[in-house]
């Protein structure tokens, strides 16, 4: 989708299991505690046929935007302490729809994020399959949907990642919790050459521009560059006309 990282600091208060315990036996013991948060979201960049590495808005500078959200899981022997809880992002932080910055944290949990957020998860995702991402989300990616609209905020909508993040060891009552977040639709980019048409009567220049047929409205990045985002291992055909000035 988009070189995404978003690095946020969240502070709110620790709530100890007993009294008098002190940090290191309540990060041990076996029930989860809410902790200091700071969130750490990026994603891995799409990989092209030839196993190089680029940015799906190469030339443009994306990031996280207030609004965006993910869904967080945490989840241990099977049970999950924390299912699909939404973080919105705001102001460079992400919160809770609470209003609370707090995530839970047990040391041998697993801990696996999405974007963009679903309110419905039923079937999406597997508390038994922790060992990969892919595999703990294998109901949400068998299932996800493209529609043939790739314009404005509809590539992002559009583009699933999924993450098995990491936590750190607790420090000052914080934890660094890490997603690298991995794409799993393919991107299709088409590069078509450009023609410059000179209006004589004003000396004004007008682009011409690609028409697509089929229905398809893609992600236009830049003149004569188009993404559309496809369902890997599946057939597609796309079908367009010759150029038209603008």
């Amino acid at each position: 989708m988009k070189t995404k990282l978003i690095y946020s600091v969240i502070a709110a208060a620790v709530i100890m299991a007993m009294s008098g315990c002190t940090q290191e036996s309540v990060v041990n013991s076996d029930t989860p505690t809410v902790m200091n948060a700071s969130i750490h979201v990026s994603d891995q960049a799409f990989q092209s046929v030839d196993g190089t590495t680029r940015a799906t808005n190469s030339g443009v500078s994306t990031t996280f935007v207030d609004g965006d959200a993910i869904g967080i899981f945490i989840v241990k022997n099977g049970a999950a302490s924390v299912t699909n809880e939404k973080y919105t992002y705001h102001n460079g932080a992400w919160y809770k729809s609470t209003g609370s910055a707090t995530i839970s944290y047990d040391a041998d949990a697993k801990y696996f994020a999405y974007y963009p957020y679903q309110a419905d998860m039923t079937n999406k995702y597997t508390l038994a399959a922790t060992t990969s991402a892919d595999d703990f989300f294998a109901g949400l990616i068998s299932g996800w949907t493209l529609t043939k609209d790739f314009t404005g905020t509809n590539y992002d909508a559009q583009d699933l990642m999924v993450s098995m993040g990491t936590a750190s060891k607790p420090s000052d009552n914080t934890v660094e919790y890490s997603f690298t977040m991995n794409h799993k639709m393919a991107l299709v980019e088409f590069q078509y050459p450009q023609t410059v048409v000179t209006d004589p009567n004003d000396a004004t220049y007008s682009r011409a521009t690609y028409t697509w047929l089929d229905d398809y409205k893609p992600y236009n990045l830049k003149n004569g560059c188009y993404r559309i985002l496809v369902k890997p291992l599946t057939d597609y055909s796309f079908r367009g006309k010759e150029y038209e000035s603008c």
